[in-house]
């Protein structure tokens, strides 16, 4: 009947839930499922204290109901029963709760037999704007019981070309080559995406659709990473010395920045679109304490930004909207 994998870490509150699909059972019969919960951490062990089911404990029963403690790199194998009276369709989730009250879950859904698209999203975190970038990795499962067929995604927001994600498969070729891909039932699909700020100091994201068959999607991959200076900065000046901040937000013609400097220094600001394309706004011998500057954004299309103030030792950002 297939094994499905929910992955936790309980202990730094990372999780990846999964969907476990009977699809369509007989009526009257019990369909048993399995669940592997598997504790990621190599360094410790973790408690998980109840596990249950959120809304029809009377059709789902697990075979424990916890507490259950998972050593280090180790796996619980638990085993999800359903039965059902009547022919229906029946959405509902395990909750897996820790001894520190975190709480990860497992989708739980019967009576359909279509093909459900599942794909992860990735976070860079933090990466210096001057190295080559930074390789990660993201999946694709077929969470259903029918093939589920991928026919490619939106290239456009993710291509390498003056794109700061770049996509390959497993094996390193462009990531449009491995479409159209058929996936069974719990088969997945491994991609990697190279991120690289591209030398801006700037966050940038992308919500990367896949096209398949599947009706019940969650087929968006969100991209996402941030630019930063790692070197020939001293963190405390970084963090303390400057400041800053734009009101209103959203904006539609004009706008306030307001700056605090601890230490005078000559500054510039920009702002940066979503495209990654930065606009300089004005620039500045600076002042000690706090300045306000008015400035007019009623040339640029609404969407958001990133605004930038930079000196020759510190750099500070703000999120900021400009609407019509």
């Amino acid at each position: 009947m297939g094994t499905f994998l929910l992955s936790v870490d309980l202990w730094s509150a990372e999780g990846r839930g999964t969907t476990v699909n009977f699809g369509k059972i007989p009526l009257n019969q019990p369909v048993t499922r399995t669940v592997n919960l598997s504790n990621e951490r190599t360094d410790r062990g973790l408690l998980v204290e109840s596990i249950y089911v959120l809304h029809h404990p009377d059709k789902i029963k697990i075979s424990s109901s916890g507490p259950a403690f998972l050593d280090a790199g180790s796996t619980l194998l638990l085993r999800v029963t359903a039965q059902i009276t009547v022919d229906t369709i029946i959405v509902d989730t395990i909750e897996f709760v820790s001894d520190d009250r975190k709480v990860f879950f497992a989708e739980i859904r019967i009576g359909t037999d279509e093909p459900i698209i599942q794909v992860s999203d990735i976070s860079y975190g933090e990466v210096d704007a001057l190295s080559n970038g930074e390789l990660k990795r993201g999946v694709i499962r077929n969470v259903g019981v029918s093939d589920l067929v991928i026919t490619g995604y939106d290239e456009p927001k993710m291509n390498g070309t003056n794109n700061f994600f770049d996509p390959r498969t497993d094996f390193g070729h462009p990531l449009k080559t491995a479409f159209p891909a058929v996936l069974s039932e719990s088969d997945s699909l491994v991609f990697w995406v190279w991120y690289s700020p591209m030398g801006e100091l700037a966050g940038h994201t992308s919500n990367v659709a896949f096209f398949s068959n599947a009706q019940t999607e969650d087929s968006i991959c969100i991209l996402n990473g941030k630019g930063i200076l790692t070197s020939g900065i001293d963190d405390e000046v970084h963090t303390g010395s400057l400041r800053v901040q734009i009101s209103p937000s959203p904006a539609s013609a004009s706008a306030r920045i307001e700056i605090y400097q601890a230490v005078q220094s000559p500054f510039t600001i920009s702002i940066t679109d979503v495209l990654g394309r930065q606009y300089p706004l004005l620039s500045d011998q600076g002042s000690l304490g706090a300045s306000t500057y008015p400035v007019d954004v009623s040339a640029y299309e609404p969407g958001s930004y990133v605004l930038q103030v930079s000196t020759d030792k510190a750099l500070s950002t703000a999120l900021f909207t400009i609407v019509r």
